[in-house]
């Protein structure tokens, strides 16, 4: 799970131009759960840079919240990262 909301500002309801979820127009199936991590975003990011045995190019296409707060609370990740990647 990620972050609940932006660090700065009130997030911002798009759902007149993507719809209720995200993809208007897509049907898709109810997931059951067992993809899902016991963990949080920013954790499981550290969990995954800090294990790798090469750098890490992390690929951002959404909001940066977690980045953020993962570089906030685990500086060290840096050292790991190869590259942040912005599609916006």
């Amino acid at each position: 799970m990620g972050s609940c909301g932006p660090l700065v500002r009130p997030g911002v309801d798009a759902s007149g131009v993507h719809g209720a979820n995200g993809m208007e127009g897509y049907d898709f199936e109810e997931g059951d759960g067992t993809l899902l991590l016991n963990e949080r975003a920013v954790t499981a990011m550290r969990r995954v840079i800090m294990d790798s045995e090469e750098k890490v190019s992390i690929m951002a296409i959404g909001s940066l919240t977690n980045i953020a707060l993962l570089l906030h609370m685990f500086p060290e990740v840096k050292e790991n990262l190869a590259e942040i990647a912005l599609w916006h």
